[in-house]
């Protein structure tokens, strides 16, 4: 009996989850007026079309550099 009682508890718990997973949000951009559906995965900025290229541009190094042998 007490297995039954903890199935009908777990199987509630688990529509819920899949009822929470099953929402949809809808997003609409407003320069176009497109809407897009999206279902709980993260959105990411997307530019459409290539990426100017600008003759400014400065490229940063992110590893330290080796230490010389002549330092003390």
């Amino acid at each position: 009996m007490t297995h039954q009682i903890y199935k009908q508890k777990v199987s509630s718990i688990l529509d819920e989850m899949n009822f929470l997973l099953s929402l949809m949000l809808f997003l609409m951009d407003k320069h176009t007026n497109s809407t897009f559906q999206v279902n709980g995965h993260q959105i990411k900025l997307f530019h459409e079309g290539p990426t100017p290229i600008t003759s400014d541009m400065e490229t940063i190094s992110l590893m330290e550099p080796a230490p010389l042998n002549d330092t003390p």
